[in-house]
């Protein structure tokens, strides 16, 4: 399985959610802004892999 890349793609380091919208859905008032910007962009990296794979098992069935 191809590695999962972590990091900002095309957002220049911000995530699709706030630090402070984080902290009010996840009632976390003690993680540091760096660490939830870091848990966001490992989590938005990952949404980003499974669609791709996904994506790719569409377009590779529908060939067959």
């Amino acid at each position: 399985m191809d590695k999962i890349v972590i990091g900002p793609v095309g957002t220049q380091g911000k995530t699709v959610i706030s630090t402070e919208e984080y902290r009010q859905l996840m009632n976390d008032q003690q993680s540091t802004d760096e660490l939830i910007i870091r848990r966001m962009q490992f989590m938005e990296a990952l949404c980003r892999n499974v669609i791709r794979i996904e994506l790719e098992k569409v377009r590779h069935g529908s060939k067959g």
